[in-house]
This record gives structure tokens, sequence and C-alpha cells, in this order.
């Protein structure tokens, strides 16, 4: 004769297939949260216990329940926006979504994007928040460099201008002043108003041509015509083209050169525009009566050469920028002196087409600063 199983064994494996059935389910949504999240996190009704976190080497993990979560994982910058939205998505019972800055497992501060859903019973009651969060921290930083990068070119454009329009006023004042006079003027006689056009003339041709440098360069279209020469030569040269602006300056000028030749492959035009924006940039930067130290040393591989002044000194935090294209320094104190401020980034790209590199060094501001400038040596 059959038997069948009773009623009470019937429902023991209902329950058991469906107890399974929704441990199978809930392990399903967990992967899915675990591969589609950076974090997974359940609050508290009220957000006042973290019940769990799985953070993924992003955050700190935690099982148990945390009641000081906010101070452990939020800055204290951020805690008032946190709070704030979390109390708007408590009182309207909707989800709460917020970007926000966040203290990382290491200590360091990173970005997430956290979004978190009531769970409400039948009562309309919120039992519990389940919430997952991405870092985006990487998207962050990328945000904020192009944000720099932005207000640099803005910054820029707007000295560009400035820079291009005082000449320019100068040009147009001498000029009318000329045809108005006929240069017969003995206040403003002709001579005087060429020099003083011819100046003028020569300084915007010295800002374009810092322009076209460096585009020329960004776009890979500058050529080095190498030759074998002798850097003490070049720097002779150097020294002898600037010697009026340096006696006109009132600055003291020390030079330090070896005995012996110093020789390179290089582009003796592209060379000599190095040195002499570095030495014009030590000689706008010192006051009068400062001082400027130029000296040269050969390695048995390469050429170190250095110009040291003692005049307003680079901000440390500048100094990993300073060769950057649109940075200016410290513009308030600066402002006083006309220029770009592409000097250096034209000395970084022409050194490192020459295979060399360029350093900058300061101890802060009013502390001077030293540019040290590595060239391989001919074979």
């Amino acid at each position: 004769m059959a038997t069948f199983p009773d009623h009470s064994q019937r429902e023991e494996s209902i329950s058991s297939y469906a107890l399974q059935a929704l441990r199978d389910s809930e392990e399903r949504f967990r992967l899915f949260v675990v591969a589609s999240s950076d974090i997974v996190y359940r609050m508290s009704p009220d957000w006042s216990q973290m019940h769990y976190l799985s953070g993924k080497d992003f955050l700190l993990d935690t099982i148990s329940p945390n009641d000081s979560w906010l101070t452990t994982y939020i800055p204290l910058e951020e805690q008032v926006q946190v709070q704030n939205t979390i109390k708007e998505a408590i009182r309207d019972k909707t989800m709460f979504e917020l970007e926000h800055r966040v203290i990382q497992q290491d200590g360091t501060l990173g970005w997430t994007l956290s979004r978190a859903v009531p769970y409400i019973n039948e009562r309309q009651e919120i039992i519990e928040w389940i919430g997952v969060a991405v870092d985006i921290t990487p998207r962050k930083r990328i945000e904020e460099m192009l944000y720099e990068a932005s207000r640099r070119k803005d910054e820029f454009l707007g000295l560009l201008a400035h820079e291009l329009r005082n000449p320019l006023a100068t040009l147009s004042s001498a000029l009318q002043l000329v045809k108005l006079t006929g240069g017969e003027d003995e206040r403003f006689p002709l001579d005087t108003a060429l020099t003083l056009m011819n100046q003028q003339v020569s300084h915007l041709a010295r800002l374009i041509d810092d322009l076209l440098d460096v585009s020329r360069i960004n776009q890979g279209k500058t050529q080095l015509r190498l030759q074998r020469l002798n850097l003490i030569s070049l720097l002779g040269d150097v020294m002898e083209a600037t010697r009026l602006s340096m006696d006109a300056s009132s600055r003291q000028v020390s030079l330090s050169l070896p005995d012996e030749p110093v020789y390179l492959y290089a582009d003796a035009d592209r060379l000599t525009q190095v040195i002499r924006n570095l030495l014009s940039n030590a000689l706008k930067f010192t006051a009068e009566d400062g001082r400027i130290w130029l000296s040269l040393e050969p390695t048995p591989q390469q050429a170190v050469l250095r110009i040291v002044d003692d005049g307003i000194g680079i901000p440390t935090h500048e100094l990993n920028r300073i060769f950057d294209v649109f940075a200016q320094v410290d513009a308030s104190r600066t402002r006083s002196e006309s220029g770009l401020g592409l000097g250096l980034t034209v000395v970084k790209q022409f050194v490192e087409l020459h295979k060399g590199r360029v350093e900058a060094h300061s101890a802060g501001l009013d502390r001077g600063s030293e540019f040290i400038v590595y060239l391989p040596l001919a074979d």
C-alpha cells in the first residue's frame, strides 16, 4: 500500500524549500549589489546607527552597529550637508542621494556618490535604509584638474590682454603726438618718439615669440639645429648681450665658470633663449642692489648650470607647477613686472628637447630662488 507524507511533513518540506529560495534570492541580490557598487551599507531608520558597511578597501568595513559612523567616514566640513540631506530623505521618505567627500581607509580624503533607499513596512514606517555608494575620487580629481586648468587659462588670457594693451596704448599715444607735432616738439622730439616706439614693438615681439614657441613645441613642430658648441663661450655671449640691462638694474651678478671648455651638442639659439629667460627672470624678481649668482660645473656626464638669486622666492606649494603653461606665481607681488609668465615654460620645454632637465628650488617667499639646468655633455 502506498504511503503519503502527512500534512506536517508537507508543510516542513514547503517551508524548507521557501527558506532555501529566499536564501538564494538574497545571495543573488547581495552578489548583484557587490558587483555593481564599491560600497554597500545599511542604516537604522533615523541614521543614528550604521548596521553594516562593506567598503571594498575604500572605506573601513564594519559588521557591528556603529554609532560614530558620521565622524568615522565623513570629514567635518561635509557633515552638515550630509545631515541636512539625510533629514530631507527621512522627512519625505525618499531616496538619499549625494556626492560628498569621505575619509578613506588610509586616512586620506576621497569622493563618493552615495544613494540609499528606505525599506518601508505596511504601516508606512521606515524599518531600515539600504545604501550603495561608488568611489568617484578619480573622476573628481580629473574635474578639479580641468577646473584649475580652465581657471588658469582664463587668468592667463586676462593677463595677455593686459600685456598687449599697455604697449599698444603707448604706441598709439606716441604716434598721435608725432602726428600732431610733426616730431618738432622739444618736449617729445622725433628721436625720443622713435626710441619709445621701438621699445614697445620689441616688447610685443617678445610676447608673441613666447606664445609661438609654446605653441610650436606643444604641436611637435620645433626642430633643433644641433651643433657642437662650448657652453662657456655661449654663456659669455649671453652675459655680454644682457650687460646693459644688468648694469641698469643695479643688481650684482657673479659669474663662476670652469677653466676648461664644456662641450655640448645643442641648438645655440634655443639654449641662448633658455639662459636669457632664466637670467631675465632672476633680474626681474630680485630687488635693486640684490644679488644673482650664475655658475657652471661639469660632471662626468653632464653640465650643471645654476642661477641663484636672493629675490622674492617662490611659495613652496607653487614649485611643482612653476613651469606649467598659464601658471602665475603670487601675481599680487609680481604684477608690477611685465611678461606673460611663459618664460619658464619655454625653458623647460627647450631643455627637455636637449635631453636635459630643469629644477626649481626655493625656501619660500623672500628667501630667493635657485634654478638648475642639467644638460648632457658631448661625447
